[in-house]
């Protein structure tokens, strides 16, 4: 036994659920800040795709382990603020589309000198369209992480109904 003491967490449930609350902060203060960077980048300075390409690799590996990590475990990130619903989606879809348009904006005035009223009938399709994917992204996920949580459910149900008739 003195060998699971010799490998016994120093720290308890409770400091380590304040360890998981600073490393989620952080964690999305690095994501958030490598995001600006890049677009940054892509607005101001004119970079290619290939020259931010050993940034956008790491961000995308991240995003994707998020996401399966999410799904599998049946977790909504935005659990604090709203449950996965029609509402939500249609919420969270305009947030990231009215970003990406104002950016996008932004950008074709810095790189081509193409002021907003210039094209801003391209801008309202680009609102439109990445509204539409956006929502849709919303919609899958959330109903992923809906049906994988009455997976989980079911079986920490039956689980426990095993349990029960055990004892």
């Amino acid at each position: 036994m003195k060998w699971m003491q010799k490998y016994r967490k120093p720290v308890d449930e409770r400091q380590e659920l304040g360890i998981l609350k600073v490393e989620r902060k952080a964690f999305w203060i690095l994501f958030i800040s490598l995001t600006v960077g890049l677009m940054a980048k892509v607005i101001l300075f004119d970079v290619g795709i290939l020259e931010m390409l050993p940034m956008i690799i790491p961000l995308f590996i991240v995003a994707v382990w998020m996401t399966v990590g999410h799904h599998r475990n049946g977790t909504w990130d935005i659990e604090y603020i709203a449950q996965p619903s029609i509402k939500v989606y249609l919420i969270f879809g305009i947030i990231p589309s009215i970003i990406l348009t104002v950016l996008i904006g932004l950008m074709w005035y810095f790189r081509f000198g193409i002021y907003l009223n210039d094209s801003i009938r391209y801008l309202l399709f680009f609102l439109v369209g990445s509204y539409v994917l956006c929502f849709f992204i919303c919609f899958i996920s959330g109903e992923v992480t809906k049906r994988r949580r009455k997976t989980l459910e079911k079986q920490y149900a039956d689980k426990d109904a095993n349990k029960n008739i055990a004892e």
